[in-house]
């Protein structure tokens, strides 16, 4: 769903495109699907099939337009000055959306034809993220080099799928014929052209606690013109039964634990497509009168904090707490009173979902009805200043080597990619130190990446943020900041393992960065 290491997007821009494609679901965006056409081969390779493209889209009723250089305007690598663009078909190796003044629609898809679009610890190429930042809902790329094979990447007759109503997944999915070198990101259920019923939970009440044997009566509205085959009935998350539309289900509630459970009652269209639409509703069951209760000490909770979780099980053993089926941590319970400490920094940001499953004497289990933990950011760093003191492009660097001799240098990349300064140093250097300063000129989250062989480092604001050896080549670490606008403190201290190469990046919002220190100074864009 998102990529938030090196080259890829920040948390707030995942967590933008993801909504912006739960918004479009359903929605029938009108929009125009526009393939690119141009003399590189990445272009040349899917022409073929642009026209019975275009002509299955209007044969149902939406746009589509073959755009090539010259024409009014076009260059022939992105729609330019398009402002209802719901697909692109792109064959470029180097792109910048932004500069093409165009707008992806809620649940667009945009991809790019080239070798390492899904590279990411490779500079060289625009990587599919870009498409990402500025709102589609879903693109790909080569993790390896595919050549101009068609069956490596997606026809544009994905577009038709996903006009059909397809989902994102299930377009891509019968849209590429090879996929093992293809890397898909973005919202896998993203259906904007889904035709949606009503669905609805007639009988019992959700609101009682349920035991022994249950009639559940679904009630369906289906879309005009989408009539529905069968209804299923799923409890957390787990296929159980399907009846007629008009039917009911008797589920036994003997076969779960005591405590709160998520039934989805899911209405399948009667159609090649079988759109489906849900609703999903919690309910209680007792047949034991097993309780569980969860508390949290203290919410919301920064990223680096320890959540304290405690609460109440009277006669069970022992406690888990869980994140789907993945368990964070577990306590005794003592006098029916219990309490688990599970670091933030192992779930990320977010309203995380947190239940307990309590064990008792007798083999039984009951759960709790869950809960959710609010992590946010850590505390945003002040800035040291609103100007900073530079007069010449760069970023300070010394270099010791193994007779302990220090040289000077002055990196002009700064915070942008590999730094290549280091390639014309002597191979025998023991020690590398960074210092500078940037600039933020909106505050946010950020996130700094590093990609090095050896031990690293770093430091913000004279906070040390990471102290790691990476071991292998190609290792890498990931930095969360969250910055307040202005000047900011780095350094950066590396003893390197084998080569002596380093490769960072500043990520964050759209926003430019300034590195700056004893009157040096460069100018970067995070993006």
């Amino acid at each position: 769903m998102a990529y938030t290491g090196l080259h890829g997007n920040s948390v707030p821009e995942a967590l933008k495109y993801l909504a912006m494609a739960a918004s479009g679901d359903g929605s029938l965006p009108d929009g125009t699907v526009y393939l690119m056409a141009n003399s590189n081969v990445r272009a040349e390779t899917r022409e073929g099939s642009f026209y019975a493209t275009v002509a299955a889209l209007h044969k149902r009723g939406h746009r589509a337009e073959i755009l090539s250089h010259g024409q009014d305007g076009q260059n022939g690598i992105l729609p330019q000055n398009k402002q209802d663009v719901i697909g692109a078909v792109v064959g470029a190796q180097r792109y910048r959306w932004k500069r093409s003044h165009s707008r992806l629609l809620p649940g667009a898809i945009a991809e790019s034809l080239t070798s390492y679009g899904g590279d990411f610890n490779r500079a060289y190429q625009t990587k599919l993220t870009e498409f990402l930042r500025f709102g589609a809902a879903g693109s790909s790329g080569a993790v390896a080099e595919p050549y101009s094979f068609q069956a490596k990447f997606p026809v544009p007759y994905l577009h038709v799928h996903y006009a059909d109503g397809s989902s994102l997944a299930e377009a891509f999915y019968q849209s590429v014929e090879v996929p093992y070198q293809l890397l898909v990101v973005g919202d896998p259920l993203a259906r904007p052209f889904a035709h949606f019923a009503d669905v609805r939970l007639a009988a019992p009440n959700d609101t009682r606690n349920w035991h022994d044997t249950v009639l559940l009566k679904p009630e369906v509205k289906e879309a005009k013109g989408h009539a529905i085959r069968n209804v299923e009935l799923w409890v957390d998350g787990h296929y159980t039964d399907n009846v007629a539309p008009w039917d009911a289900f008797l589920w036994n509630t003997d076969n779960v634990e005591d405590g709160c459970h998520n039934i989805r009652l899911v209405a399948v269209e009667d159609s090649p497509i079988e759109t489906r639409s849900y609703v999903r509703l919690p309910v209680t069951v007792d047949n034991k009168g097993h309780r569980v209760e969860v508390k949290s000490a203290v919410t919301p909770i920064a990223l680096g904090d320890d959540i304290r979780l405690f609460g109440s099980a009277p006669q069970a053993r022992r406690i888990e707490i869980l994140e789907g089926t993945r368990s964070l941590g577990s306590s005794e319970v003592k006098d029916g009173q219990w309490k688990v400490v599970v670091p933030s920094l192992s779930l990320g940001l977010g309203k995380i979902p947190l239940y307990a499953r309590a064990f008792y004497p007798d083999g039984s289990t009951a759960r709790d009805c869950g809960m959710f933990v609010d992590i946010r950011p850590p505390p945003r760093l002040p800035s040291n200043s609103n100007v900073g003191p530079g007069y010449k492009l760069g970023l300070e660097a010394t270099v010791r080597d193994a007779s302990d001799k220090n040289h000077m240098l002055v990196i002009k990349k700064g915070l942008t990619g590999r730094i290549r300064e280091l390639r014309d140093l002597e191979k025998t250097a023991v020690s590398l130190r960074f210092t500078g300063e940037f600039k933020i000129n909106e505050p946010g989250f950020y996130q700094f990446s590093v990609v090095a062989q050896g031990r690293l480092r770093v430091k913000v604001d004279g906070s040390l943020k990471a102290n790691a050896d990476m071991a292998g080549e190609g290792g890498g670490i990931y930095v969360p900041l969250n910055l307040d606008k202005g000047w900011h403190g780095l350094d950066i201290d590396f003893d390197p393992k084998g080569q002596l190469s380093l490769e960072a990046h500043l990520e964050g919002q759209e926003s430019a960065v300034m590195l700056d220190r004893d009157r040096v100074r460069h100018s970067a864009s995070p993006n």
